[in-house]
């Protein structure tokens, strides 16, 4: 049976030869969205991030990764057309991709590198409530640019598991830009799909540049599910994932 929710990472590194190896395993047209890339990291996040999603669903599913089939829903939320009740969701930055997989319930994952703000206060006043922007105005400066990551990735992981993503109107959603949210107890309560559960994640020592990651679900509350990892050799055997 699998569990309520899985979380998946992998680090966007891989030769040129798994590389090229990894992409042979994609569908033609993840093929061809791969070959649009003109930028060779964004073209190697892409297929990385790609095939670690089909890795995880054909170990969850026990099917050939080739078998699985997606789609999208009207406002681009992707779809996968072999068990309905299984739902996903994945983030990268460049150094880092996550999946996120649920069984019988939403889920939504962000995950953001964490850089210098030059346009910060045009940023909050696009993304955060009123309240919220009071909030984050009354914090010290070294403090500001850790909570406008920690209520970004936080809105965006509940907008996407929501459906809306970036098409949501996230100052709408309002969230704490507090930190701690560790067990689920982060709940937000939505007219349409009930409670959903927000966590921030601990994504351990090694990354080059700092990040934050936030995942939203409507699986029962609790301890966060643990982070397992790929790397590029398991993603050659897309049926097949230990970490």
């Amino acid at each position: 049976m699998l569990a309520p929710v899985q979380l998946w990472g992998v680090r966007l590194a891989a030769s040129a030869s798994q590389l090229q190896a990894i992409e042979a395993g994609l569908a033609e047209d993840e093929q061809l969205r791969a070959q649009a890339y003109a930028v060779e990291h964004a073209r190697r996040a892409f297929s990385l991030t790609r095939a670690a999603l089909r890795c995880v669903l054909a170990q969850a599913l026990q099917l050939p990764a080739a078998q699985l089939q997606f789609t999208t829903a009207a406002r681009g939320k992707p779809l996968l057309l072999n068990d309905a009740a299984v739902s996903f969701n994945v983030s990268h930055s460049a150094e880092l991709a996550l999946v996120a997989l649920a069984h019988r319930g939403l889920v939504g994952i962000d995950l953001e590198a964490v850089t210098a703000l030059d346009d910060a206060p045009l940023l909050v006043a696009r993304v955060f409530s009123a309240r919220e922007q009071a909030v984050w105005r009354r914090l010290p400066a070294q403090a500001q640019t850790a909570a406008f990551y920690r209520g970004w990735t936080r809105k965006e992981a509940v907008a996407k598991a929501h459906g809306d993503g970036l098409w949501a109107p996230l100052a709408n959603l309002e969230v704490s830009l507090a930190p701690g949210l560790a067990d689920g107890h982060g709940h937000l309560r939505l007219s349409d799909v009930g409670t959903m559960a927000l966590y921030d994640l601990d994504l351990g020592a090694g990354l080059t540049t700092p990040h934050m990651a936030a995942l939203a679900c409507t699986a029962p509350t609790g301890p966060p599910p643990p982070l397992r990892w790929l790397n590029a050799d398991a993603l050659l055997r897309p049926g097949f994932a230990t970490g």
